[in-house]
């Protein structure tokens, strides 16, 4: 990898610590997803999901339990599995410091619980006959299930009490306790349905809301008696995102139906009296997608968090009135902590405009830049501005290109700066079915990736000395970049043996010899002092190239 750090700096100033958020990727090459996080009295969470046999999507596999700490560092890690293949679907601490944890296992395609000790490992398992769809905590210490029907269970998992009715044909997607001892249900039978029971769960009322194939996922009762349920609207071209707003009834107060596609996993209020939803944007802007609501229906904000099919799954509020997420990023379990309104701290500071490169403009090799702006209500500083470039003309040979720069001067809420990274130089032949990428993104730390949550465009490249028709046309060549200070970035191209190159000064005394083994590729020259210098290279026959140093 090739990899460089340029600082930024400015006149120490102090500036009050700001609480961040942070974002980790957890598993490997196969398919894995977070489907349920939880505080726990640690201060640290718990996650259950799955962990898939292949790399194929959605795939089931070995049910996940994966508890981390408060920074989201993994504590410990355990991998379940019945019969075939398992999936984890939600996961809740007990008064033991021990864990229940609920999925499905196939071949039977049944319900599975698990209870675990403080390490997870297991000290019983309870079998169910039918699937689980979602499970929340009672007030009497038992669990809801939602399934073929309604299912209450006990606190050691023992089923208390079933029941059904038509519109449970199609399954309860979400169930959960309201006050008073009732529940509130939501599904799809042809279209989006909410219904209310009793404490034994017999149905009270039944409303449906929507005109097309319509899914309800998720439903909360609201600080007013009343209902806020999201989910998506099936439409002939894809789905689409949705919320809806009832009041104690289920009678239609307002919704959020934007244009673009996309489904809303989970909701839930906040504090204020507001809303905040989470799922999968999948229309222009993709990705991870939170929105906040007000109590009308209208957007306070909205936070997307990398590419399609990245998306979340689960959300859950946190002590310092934050937000904690899972879900999947590039097929890996994905966990997200941000604060509470909906940053992680790769999304305070933010790429919002690519400076260079162009959309698919042809480059044999160029200065990467980005401004990033501060979208937090803190000052911000000693952070880290990254650029990665992924080549994908031989993905199998080539490096891929990395540099940071360090911006320790404070940026207030609002204020952007340009950064400009040090050259790239295409070093493979260009495959036509692969464009370049440049992904730009920010991190607390040098070396955090968060490269899918970044802003990125694409770009095509050519190698130094090929022309796009692949046809060699000059031998080795190099070039300096002009200087930042008393650093400079020498690219080079075509040199079989390597770069090999001596520095003079300009009264012909050498000062510092440069070596560098690759065939093509960038390196740095820095810690010398004002002046002219000329590097001449060892081989290749290229002419000296002059450089002045100034402060």
């Amino acid at each position: 990898m090739k990899r460089f750090t340029l600082i930024l700096t400015a006149a120490l100033m102090v500036i009050p610590a700001a609480t961040y958020g942070w974002t980790k990727t957890y598993g490997g090459e196969n398919w894995e997803q977070g489907n349920y996080v939880q505080p726990t009295a640690d201060g640290g969470y718990i996650v259950v999901g799955t962990a898939s046999d292949s790399p194929v999507a959605y795939t089931w596999g070995d049910l996940w339990l994966l508890k981390t700490d408060a920074s989201g560092d993994t504590v410990w890690s355990r991998r379940y599995r019945k019969d075939n293949v398992a999936m984890g679907i939600a996961v809740f601490e007990t008064a033991d410091a021990g864990y229940m944890v609920f999925g499905n296992s196939t071949p039977s395609t049944k319900g599975w619980l698990l209870k675990t000790d403080s390490a997870g490992d297991t000290l019983w398992t309870q079998d169910y006959s039918f699937l689980i769809q979602s499970v929340q905590p009672t007030y009497d210490g038992g669990y809801i299930l939602a399934a073929d029907g309604l299912v209450k269970l006990d606190s050691q998992g023992s089923i208390l009490w079933s029941n059904s009715n038509s519109y449970y044909d199609s399954g309860v997607a979400y169930a959960e306790e309201t006050d008073g001892g009732g529940f509130i249900l939501t599904g799809s039978k042809c279209t989006f349905w909410l219904a209310k029971t009793d404490s034994a769960g017999d149905t009270l009322w039944t409303k449906l809301h929507g005109v097309f194939t319509d899914c309800g996922c998720c439903i909360r009762q609201t600080s007013d008696g009343g209902y806020i349920a999201s989910g998506f609207v099936d439409w002939d071209l894809g789905r689409k995102y949705y919320v809806v707003r009832t009041d104690s009834a289920g009678e239609f107060l307002w919704e959020y139906n934007p244009l673009y596609f996309g489904l809303a996993h989970t909701v839930y209020e906040v504090e204020d009296g507001e809303y905040i939803a989470a799922g999968i944007r999948a229309s222009v802007q993709t990705g991870g997608y939170l929105v906040k609501l007000d109590d009308t229906g209208d957007t306070v904000w909205t936070r997307t968090y990398g590419f399609s099919p990245n998306e979340f799954t689960w959300i859950d509020k946190t002590d310092d009135d934050g937000l904690i997420l899972t879900g999947q990023s590039e097929g890996n379990l994905w966990v997200v902590k941000t604060d509470s309104t909906g940053l992680a701290w790769s999304r305070t500071i933010s790429p919002v405009t690519v400076l260079e490169p162009e959309y698919f403009n042809v480059h044999e090799s160029m200065f990467p830049a980005a401004r990033f702006t501060n979208q937090s209500k803190e000052e911000a500083a000693d952070f880290y501005c990254h650029c990665e470039i992924e080549d994908r003309y031989n993905s199998d040979t080539s490096d891929y290109y990395h540099d940071s720069v360090l911006v320790s001067s404070p940026l207030v809420p609002g204020e952007s700066i340009d950064i400009e990274f040090s050259e790239w130089v295409c070093q493979e032949e260009p495959d036509s079915s692969f464009p370049g990428k440049a992904t730009f993104y920010a991190a607390k730390e040098d070396d955090e990736d968060f490269g899918s949550l970044g802003l990125y465009k694409y770009f095509t490249g050519y190698p130094a000395g090929i022309d796009e028709s692949g046809i060699v046309v000059k031998g080795p060549f190099f070039k300096v970049s002009k200087p930042v200070g008393s650093r400079i970035a020498i690219s080079y191209a075509n040199y079989p043996q390597g770069f090999h190159a001596s520095v003079f000064d300009a009264s012909g005394r050498k000062v510092d010899v440069l070596n560098s083994t690759g065939k093509s590729g960038t390196i740095t020259w820095e810690g010398h002092g004002p002046g002219v210098y000329f590097i001449v290279p060892e081989t290749g026959g290229d002419e000296a190239q002059k450089v002045v140093l100034v402060r």
